[in-house]
């Protein structure tokens, strides 16, 4: 091999080295970009319902949620639990598509820009001990007791002799502040605050001198359920209002929103197929 092809050679492993280092770098700094396969029906992100609220709300709502699926596979609800107080904040700020509030519509949270709609009716039940013989309690007593009026069980029944241990939720539970509207509780004494009624659940069952409120979509043989003034909560004193302690199951929503998901969500519910679903679930239909 003369020079001039040695050199010939050389530079056009050189040009190869350049090119190969090149594109080294443009991998680097450059990622590949992958290009989805065409959905000529929707953007499954735009089939996304995510709602923030009410905790109590959740199983309904992720039933539902799992029903509405069957037929539109694509679907996915989110839930959120900040509590009712969250909810219209969500909403406004356009963090969630739903608000879900668990208790009436306060006179601040009412927007021209704002859609409304009552899913259900609820009950909120108060529970007690297995081995707290108790059956029923007056509205004046539920009063007395959770503003520490009456503060042991002997007051009621003189057979117990037990320091009551009154057992709620937090502040911005829709249960508490349906609760304590319900039964005008000004000045309210809890001796343990708990987030959720499924702990209220277990405390109470563990705790014979404990007494709390859960909804009564909630309600478990692991405890008692008291009747109040002589009436049992069920569905037929839900729906005809001869139970004290009902409130409403609302979802509330951007009247102004483009979302197909949203628009289709509500569609549904007020569906014969939810009334039936929400029916099941222990709860009073409201379409």
């Amino acid at each position: 091999m003369n020079l001039k092809n040695f050199l010939a050679n050389f530079n056009n492993i050189w040009f190869y080295v350049y090119l190969l280092l090149i594109s080294l770098v443009f991998s680097c700094f450059f990622p590949k970009i992958t290009l989805k396969p065409y959905n000529n029906s929707f953007n499954s992100q735009n089939f996304k319902v995510k709602s923030n609220g009410s905790t109590t709300m959740s199983q309904i709502l992720y039933i539902l949620g799992e029903n509405f699926a069957k037929n539109d596979p694509e679907f996915i609800y989110e839930k959120n639990e900040s509590g009712s107080g969250a909810a219209i904040t969500s909403v406004i700020s356009g963090d969630s598509d739903l608000g879900d509030i668990s208790r009436e519509l306060k006179q601040t949270e009412i927007s021209e820009n704002l859609g409304y709609i009552t899913l259900a009716t609820d009950g909120i039940i108060l529970i007690l001990n297995k081995k707290n013989p108790i059956s029923n309690l007056t509205s004046r007593q539920v009063k007395d007791i959770y503003e520490g009026e009456i503060k042991n069980w002997s007051e009621i029944n003189p057979e117990i002799n037990l320091k009551i241990t009154t057992i709620g939720r937090e502040n911005a539970s829709g249960t508490r502040e349906g609760f304590e509207k319900t039964f005008k509780i000004k000045n309210s004494q809890y001796e343990i605050i708990l987030p959720e009624s499924g702990d209220i659940l277990t405390k109470v069952s563990s705790e014979k001198s404990a007494i709390g409120y859960i909804s009564f979509v909630s309600s478990a043989d692991s405890v008692n359920t008291v009747k109040i003034d002589n009436i049992a909560c069920n569905y037929e004193s839900i729906k005809n209002g001869s139970y004290p302690a009902t409130r409403p199951f609302i979802q509330v929503y951007n009247k102004n929103s483009k979302s197909i998901a949203l628009k289709k969500w509500l569609d549904f519910l007020h569906s014969e197929h939810a009334n039936e679903i929400i029916k099941r679930e222990k709860l009073v239909d409201c379409n």
